[in-house]
């Protein structure tokens, strides 16, 4: 019987059961004709279907999904998701909760080898949307690997993965993406390991993973993130493994993961986190200030400047200078007495080294990071 060479939905499907290696469920096929060097299926998932078994194909694939939702290594592609996975690439598991359907090309036979005997993978996993009319649309970022979390906030889209390049630029597993260009913003929290899940209430990032490092903070797998990019200064629920989901509803967090201990209270998986009802937002204008209305003159620093900051009422201050990696390279004001009102501290650049730094300050129980820019 000859296989037919396009795919027609509106006629009923001649569907065949087809044995998936290391699935629990069959799934259902519809074989077209395709030339040689290629195998395309029309494929149709049953509901709780799961692939566990770590491995990948020998051939690369790319899947349209049709209907419904696929989840491939913790990453769900929905309905008009177009997807491009390199040969030999390896994946963590595959599931569809609710069933879906899928059309998959195949750049030669479909063999599945498990993790360990594949050949070495060249690439990364790409991903785009496809519009109602079956095109993809000129919204185009480009990541370098691959990309586990969305959240939009307006014109804003923040992504969250394992790339280090969207576009030209360098951001290390987290992005801000103009919804309209598909820039890069400024906004760069530079994570030093895989970010997996992202919130966004508008005030604040939230952002799960394998990160011990982010925003310019330590923060251990879950951190909070203001609109500079910056870690929130007096927020911190240092997770002790890896945090894959968020899910945020008002001031409360729900995280889930493969911890057993976060916020300091022993929770195994899944924990529900009280977040700030405000946070350290920077005002609008090119001259923004932080929280306590932190900001450093000249920035650019070269040589002498100030950093100034007001407070409601008398308080103690703490204003202390940490490097890129987190390093605390000077102490301005230790628990300082200050009465309320404007306040400026001199702050010397001579004796740094030219790069990129962050000014903390705690007062009153709040606290705020700036950036400093130190210029030789």
């Amino acid at each position: 019987m000859s296989l037919p060479t396009d795919l027609d939905l509106t006629v009923p499907q001649d569907w065949r059961p087809a044995p998936m290696p290391g699935a629990n469920l069959p799934l259902d096929l519809v074989r077209l004709a395709s030339p040689r060097d290629r195998f395309t299926i029309h494929g149709r998932f049953p509901g709780g279907f799961e692939r566990l078994v770590p491995g990948g194909y020998v051939a690369a694939e790319e899947f349209l999904v049709l209907e419904g939702e696929l989840e491939l290594a913790d990453v769900v592609y929905r309905r008009g998701d177009l997807t491009v996975i390199p040969a030999a690439y390896p994946r963590a598991g595959m599931r569809s909760s609710e069933g879906c359907r899928v059309l998959a090309w195949f750049g030669g036979l479909p063999e599945f080898l498990p993790a360990d005997r594949l050949p070495p993978s060249e690439g990364a996993v790409v991903s785009v949307a496809i519009d109602a009319a079956g095109d993809a649309t000129g919204w185009n970022p480009t990541t370098n690997n691959i990309v586990y979390a969305l959240a939009r906030n307006g014109s804003t889209i923040y992504a969250g993965g394992a790339f280090t390049l969207v576009g030209a630029l360098t951001r290390n597993r987290i992005a801000a993406i103009d919804a309209t260009s598909g820039l890069a913003t400024a906004w760069d929290p530079n994570a030093n390991a895989t970010v997996h899940a992202l919130a966004t209430n508008g005030e604040a990032v939230y952002a799960g993973g394998d990160f011990t490092f982010i925003g310019g903070q330590t923060r251990n797998r879950v951190a909070s993130l203001d609109p500079g990019g910056l870690a929130t200064f007096t927020w911190d629920p240092n997770a002790n493994s890896s945090v894959y989901a968020l899910d945020l509803l008002g001031n409360r967090l729900d995280v889930g993961g493969a911890f057993n201990s976060i916020a300091g209270q022993g929770r195994v998986g899944i924990a529900t986190i009280k977040v700030p009802t405000t946070v350290d937002v920077p005002g609008s204008g090119p001259a923004r200030t932080f929280a306590l209305g932190l900001s450093c003159a000249p920035n650019p620093l070269r040589g002498q400047g100030h950093l100034r900051f007001d407070l409601a009422r008398a308080a103690s201050v703490t204003l202390r200078v940490y490097d890129a990696a987190g390093r605390r390279v000077a102490t301005l004001l230790d628990r300082a007495p200050r009465a309320g009102g404007p306040h400026a501290v001199a702050i010397d650049g001579t004796g740094i080294a030219p790069g990129i730094y962050f000014v903390r300050i705690e007062a009153d129980g709040r606290g705020g990071t700036r950036k400093v820019v130190v210029v030789p």
